[in-house]
């Protein structure tokens, strides 16, 4: 019987033991008292509770603490959701609880004596609220613009009571990464792999503890960004274009067929050394291979067509890690194939040299240069193009007129045209050359008239074809065709497969034209425009309205006000030409709202002036200028910033070092603050405090009301050389835009403090190479980039650092 006994004993406690109870009593322990709960609040748990979280439940044992320690556990966990303290008695939440599976849990509570030989044991019962669902707002990325590149993020907002027990997880394809999510609701997911294809998905998923989620996918457009196409190439085997885009660091794809964009190499696509600014493209069929030239770099790539693989084939050293012997590169500006030879040929503008590069070796060979053996010295070697059928290269330049051909077996050059046999006798300035053997002749892109030319191959007489015209002074180009204007044609490609001749136009976003030579006439087949409306040349200034749904953007070299849906990206009008065409004689470079009155302030640096452009009409109204205003005049206001409370607009001027307060109903100027060196952006912060970036990598603070000035100095990573700055309000941090290196660093108001919120390695997307003006959404933590490089408004996300190019 003893030995039947123990075996229960043994038995029992192993059960205890399974359930989450059991403890440190002896098997033959005897009840002694009760339990009791000291906490007064409801036994009840949110189904969204997060381990952790007490369920209104305090156990005590009064006998059993009399007699000494008393050690607590459960016998019934409700299958190992709860946990209790040993010590204290507290109950907690150890797993999940779903109120839909049980709105009701029970769980036994055991105290025993230390010596083992007393215990005491009580059901406890706690009630499981039902939490509702979360759901998902997406605010980065935009669904209207594209988004290329390899790897992603996305921020928004979860919609929920309890921000804090929500968790979230985003996809792209078949990558799933987890996020984190602020109290008052906000979220990012960083680091998403993004998959081929041309749509990406992005699906983030919200949830909590009880077992419920909500979750919101959106579809974005892959197409590349487009920023400043120097040169297209035909691809005749894959039916397709190639594109050298400069500033974006890409080489693009366009399809014959519909003109869809495509992203061939950079921006995350294939390995091996980046580009900086690819200049010119070459194509080798016998190896499916394309040769790049990298005008930043002064190198040479080749790039697998396949797979985006880049590999340098030949550079200087100064630049980049020296591949191949021989002269080195020194400014290269234009690259052709030759099949026969299999060799490289690269004009290069810094040697006045045309150089031979082996694709084997990466060795270089000087063909020709101003040397005498090879001709009269041609200062200027810019574009080149192959004329197969005469064993020639034609080169073109942007500062003579004049065309020469190079014979490949010699080096020798020769005059093939020059301005008397131009029919025009004005200038030129031949951007690229291309040949068209079928129709013996040598088309050219002049910047200088907007205009293409054709040259004859056997006479070198030229006539131009298609131009918008210049009528300038004495300068005086006809307009010949109609279809889309001229003003900076770069790259011209003659399709031979299909007898089409094609150019890039550098402004208007970008576009493929196509020019009919019979007529002159230019068709638009495509371009790199995010949302409709007029384009941008040079956007400047930028400010939000307070709903962030449309931002002002002053342009400075358009000398256009403009306002951007930020929903589509669409442009309206304003102010200025419809053209675009601007003038020397103003240069609008920042901008303030005051949306109850229905106007923008604009400071002008041209004009050292201050105006207000109304909104619905496009009026403007001068408030300060050299005969407008009273007080000290303004030298070169680059930044404005308007209190709307006091009615006063406080500039910057850069010349004079000095922050100006300017009545907007009186135009009195008056010097808040001077000695601000070297300053660049202005922002107004709380409590009558303007900070000023100034000596290129400091944040100056200026107390309005007496002038005293004090360096925002801190911690973190130093800026190089600051433009514009913003004040976000949700953190009370400044958002500093750094242009050397071209990055988004926040400082911390109160401590200093630096951070780097985005840049080439922190997120990803385009990289503002030039930025302007910054504006921040600080309710959605969307920062908006004016860059002159990509003619864009680039949204940047301050939590993720993931950046995109939302209006061009």
């Amino acid at each position: 019987m003893a030995r039947a006994r123990s075996l229960a004993l043994l038995l029992t406690a192993l059960a205890l033991t399974a359930c989450g109870g059991g403890g440190s009593d002896s098997p033959s322990a005897s009840p002694l008292g009760s339990l009791t709960d000291l906490d007064s609040a409801p036994e009840r748990l949110p189904e969204n509770a997060l381990p952790g979280a007490t369920v209104g439940i305090t156990v005590a044992a009064a006998e059993l603490s009399a007699r000494g320690a008393v050690t607590f556990s459960l016998a019934n966990s409700s299958n190992d959701a709860f946990a209790i303290g040993a010590a204290t008695g507290v109950i907690t939440l150890k797993g999940a609880v779903d109120y839909e599976a049980a709105s009701r849990r029970t769980v036994t509570a055991r105290a025993t004596s230390a010596d083992g030989q007393y215990f005491a044991e009580r059901d406890f019962t706690i009630d499981i609220t039902d939490s509702p669902a979360p759901s998902v707002e997406i605010d980065f990325p935009f669904t209207h613009a594209n988004y290329a590149h390899t790897n992603a993020g996305v921020s928004g907002r979860v919609l929920h009571p309890d921000p804090w027990s929500i968790s979230v997880r985003a996809s792209a394809g078949s990558t799933t990464s987890a996020g984190l999510v602020a109290p008052d609701g906000r979220f990012f997911v960083k680091n998403l792999t993004v998959p081929d294809g041309s749509e990406l998905r992005l699906t983030v998923t919200a949830s909590h503890a009880g077992n419920e989620s909500g979750s919101k996918t959106i579809s974005l457009g892959r197409a590349p960004d487009l920023t400043a196409v120097e040169a297209m190439i035909v691809d005749n085997a894959r039916d397709r274009y190639l594109l050298a885009d400069r500033y974006s660091g890409t080489i693009v794809a366009i399809a014959r067929n519909g003109y869809a964009r495509s992203l061939v190499s950079g921006a995350g696509r294939g390995s091996g050394a980046i580009f900086d600014e690819p200049f010119d493209l070459a194509l080798d069929t016998s190896r499916d291979r394309l040769y790049v030239l990298d005008g930043a770099l002064y190198a040479v790539f080749a790039v697998d067509l396949a797979s985006g693989n880049r590999t340098v084939l030949s550079s200087d050293s100064t630049r980049s890690p020296g591949v191949g012997t021989g002269r080195q590169l020194l400014r290269p500006t234009s690259l052709v194939f030759e099949p026969t030879r299999g060799l490289l040929y690269v004009a290069d503008d810094g040697y006045d040299t045309l150089v031979a590069i082996d694709p084997a070796t990466g060795n270089r060979t000087t063909v020709s240069d101003n040397t005498p053996a090879y001709g009269s010295a041609m200062n200027f070697w810019d574009s080149l193009a192959l004329d197969a059928a005469n064993n020639r290269l034609i080169t073109a330049t942007v500062s003579l007129p004049d065309l020469y051909g190079i014979d490949l077996a010699t080096g020798v050059r020769s005059l093939l045209s020059d301005r008397p046999r131009d029919i025009s006798t004005e200038n030129r300035s031949f951007e690229d050359i291309a040949i068209a053997p079928a129709r013996g002749a040598a088309y050219l892109t002049d910047s200088f008239s907007n205009a293409v030319v054709r040259m004859d191959l056997a006479t070198g007489l030229r006539t131009s074809i298609s131009s918008s015209g210049l009528n300038a002074a004495t300068i005086t180009h006809p307009v010949i065709g109609a279809g889309q204007e001229l003003e900076w044609p770069t790259d011209v490609t003659y399709d031979e497969t299909q007898d089409r001749l094609l150019i890039f136009e550098e402004a208007f976003a970008d576009p493929l034209v196509e020019i009919d030579e019979a007529t002159g006439d230019r068709a638009v087949l495509t371009n790199g425009a995010v949302g409709t409306g007029i384009n941008f040349k040079d956007p400047a200034g930028i400010v939000l309205d307070a709903s962030g749904g449309t931002a002002y953007v002053v342009d400075s070299i358009a000398d256009i006000v403009v306002s951007v849906n930020l929903g589509d990206g669409s442009r309206r009008l304003i102010a200025g030409s419809p053209t675009g065409r601007g003038t020397i004689a103003t240069a609008p470079l920042a901008i303030d709202l005051d949306a109850t009155a229905g106007e923008l302030y604009i400071v002008d640096f041209t004009l050292d002036s201050l105006y207000a452009v109304n909104i619905a009409t496009g009026a403007q109204r001068t408030i300060s200028d050299q005969t407008t205003g009273s007080g000290p005049l303004l030298a070169n206001p680059v930044d404005v910033a308007i209190d709307l409370n006091a009615r006063i607009a406080y500039v910057m001027d850069a010349q004079l070092d000095t922050l100006f307060a300017i009545e907007l109903a009186s135009g009195l100027r008056r010097a808040v603050a001077t000695g601000l060196d070297r300053a660049t952006g202005l922002a107004l912060g709380p409590d009558g405090v303007a900070y000023v970036a100034v000596n290129g990598s400091e944040i100056s603070r200026v107390d309005i009301a007496t002038g005293q000035k004090s360096i925002v100095a801190g911690s973190g990573p130093r800026p190089g050389s600051i433009g514009d700055i913003a004040f976000d309000a949700r953190f009370g941090r400044v958002i500093a835009l750094d242009i050397f290196p071209p990055r988004v660093i926040a400082i911390d108001a109160a401590t200093g403090a630096r951070t780097e919120v985005s840049s080439a390695t922190l997120g990803g997307g385009p990289i503002a190479k030039q930025p302007h003006g910054i504006h921040v959404d600080a309710s959605r933590q969307v920062a908006y980039v004016t860059d002159n490089l990509y003619d864009a408004v680039i949204a940047v996300d301050l939590l993720s650092g993931y950046r995109q190019v939302v209006s061009r």
